[in-house]
């Protein structure tokens, strides 16, 4: 999970869970670990909130737009796109790593 946000620094130069602007970057950033986390990990959506400093319903606005956005935003898609392959796409989480996901969001 860490290597995530990791990832998406190393390629954006934005930690999403540091910042509170609203530019478009970063919006993609926060959208794409929302959309990964929830459809290759499926974390829960308080849980991603608290990952992201944000609130649940925040995070249900990036679902419901990603695709929209996945189609007209090329840079948000090679995010999207290489979280995916970085993720396994499929994986779902155990207990073990579910209960490290809760002591980082605490």
């Amino acid at each position: 999970m860490e290597e995530l946000f990791k990832l998406v620094e190393k390629r954006t130069q934005i930690d999403p869970r540091k910042t509170h602007y609203k530019t478009t970057e970063v919006v993609d950033c926060r959208s794409a670990i929302s959309n990964v986390l929830r459809r290759c990990y499926r974390v829960r959506l308080t849980e991603i909130g608290k990952l992201l400093n944000l609130d649940h319903t925040t995070i249900i606005h990036h679902i419901r737009n990603h695709e929209g956005r996945y189609i007209c935003r090329p840079e948000y898609r090679e995010l999207y796109d290489e979280l995916v392959d970085h993720a396994s796409y499929g994986y779902v989480v155990d207990d073990e790593v579910f209960d490290k996901i809760k002591t980082l969001c605490i």
